[in-house]
């Protein structure tokens, strides 16, 4: 049964807009979780964006949905870890300028995170988050991004630190103590990653493990989904993969399906 996990809010600052008005809306099953995409959906009903959505657990890890990079377009995606879209807030307002003050000033720009040369996006966190690998994984996602690759730390005041930590990657919290001092301050995110569809046609046995061996032996990391076609005859002597490593067996199987094509992050 799908179950609602959690709101994650993704309003603008009170600064930049008036009072929002909202309207929110059920959405389908089959939606990644970004900002960009319930942008997407908001303007598909008429509206100018979104200030928010809530996501639910969908039956098994992989999903292959649509995802929307620009707010505007939705292409097809696959990704991992189960969540999906499950309510987006729209509104139609847009962003106002300020109120000027007694003393008129400058606006200022707010600097946004840069790529760098190889993709990577590195995002200032500055305190309060566990300083672990599943934590910055998580902290990439909250901020629509695909994973972590690394981050930096720094001591914040006094040894013990009341903060956050994920389990598991995923962008949902739980309250944590540790000591040391030490939180994250800098996580270097990847951008939301596009398959790359691979011909595997030869002779794989149609599964994950094997789908994920063709893609890491063709220098991909893994596979998000494959397609199936069926051979001359009904038993296939072909190749299989056991635990997802390039390293193949010879395997009997029945059925004539054999991959076909394998998407490939």
């Amino acid at each position: 049964m799908k179950k609602l996990l959690s709101v994650l809010l993704l309003a603008a600052a009170p600064s930049a807009f008036a009072q929002v008005d909202a309207v929110t809306f059920k959405v389908p099953a089959g939606f990644h979780p970004s900002l960009g995409t319930a942008h997407a959906l908001c303007k598909r009903k008429g509206y100018n964006r979104s200030v928010g959505f809530t996501q639910f657990k969908q039956a098994g890890d992989k999903i292959g949905g649509q995802y929307s990079p620009d707010g505007t377009t939705l292409q097809p995606f696959d990704w991992g870890g189960g969540m999906a879209i499950a309510t987006i807030s729209c509104t139609s307002q847009v962003a106002q300028q300020p109120v000027p003050q007694s003393r008129p000033s400058q606006p200022v720009p707010v600097p946004q995170p840069a790529p760098s040369p190889n993709g990577v996006v590195k995002v200032n966190i500055n305190g309060g988050y566990y300083p672990d690998e599943n934590t910055a994984h998580a902290l990439c996602r909250m901020k629509g991004y695909d994973s972590s690759v690394g981050f930096t730390q720094f001591r914040q005041a006094g040894n013990w630190i009341r903060g956050q930590i994920s389990y598991d990657g995923r962008p949902f919290f739980d309250t944590y103590d540790w000591s040391g001092g030490m939180a994250i301050a800098v996580v270097s995110c990847l951008p939301i990653r596009q398959p790359v569809n691979v011909n595997a046609r030869g002779g794989y046995y149609p599964d994950q493990d094997t789908a994920d061996a063709v893609c890491r032996l063709k220098g991909y990391n893994q596979a998000v989904g494959f397609t199936q076609w069926q051979q001359a005859g009904n038993r296939i002597r072909g190749q299989r993969s056991f635990d997802g490593r390039p390293f193949f067996s010879t395997y009997d199987w029945s059925g004539g399906m054999a991959l076909d094509v394998v998407s490939c992050l």
